[in-house]
């Protein structure tokens, strides 16, 4: 049995096309794509942000060139990959500081940084003091 052949007339064949029509529609207009595709990304980095992440393995999670993917985000979020990966990495790094007695070496590494001078540098700059002395002032 054919689709058309459920409808009893040809108007209710009409309204049904026009209807798929409308749903093929929403749900290809590039501002639905675009945002998801966005937040596919916001979703990875929010989950995978202390791990060695390209670009290009982010454009082969959502499927679009690497260079559309960062001016997308940027453009979604109002911030670059960079910043937001760091931004993520600084939040672990301070309750990691707070809850842990773990030495800051080990939470460098933890957050996805294996140089524990540049996390110093990066945290310091990022926070205003360091990480020694973020967890002395606030444990």
């Amino acid at each position: 049995m054919h689709i058309a052949e459920s409808f009893s007339t040809s108007d209710q064949i009409m309204h049904f096309m026009v209807a798929l029509l409308e749903k093929g529609k929403t749900l290809c207009t590039p501002s639905n794509s675009v945002a998801s595709a966005a937040q596919k990304i916001k979703d990875y980095l929010d989950l995978h942000f202390a791990e060695d992440i390209s670009l290009s393995d982010l454009s082969e999670i959502v499927h679009l060139n690497s260079k559309y993917v960062s001016d997308l985000f940027r453009k979604e979020y109002e911030i670059t990959l960079t910043n937001y990966v760091t931004q993520k990495r600084m939040e672990k790094a301070k309750l990691l500081l707070l809850r842990s007695k773990d030495p800051i070496v080990e939470i460098s590494e933890q957050v996805g940084y294996n140089d524990a001078k540049y996390f110093t540098r990066l945290f310091k700059r990022n926070n205003g003091i360091s990480p020694a002395q973020f967890r002395k002032l606030y444990k």
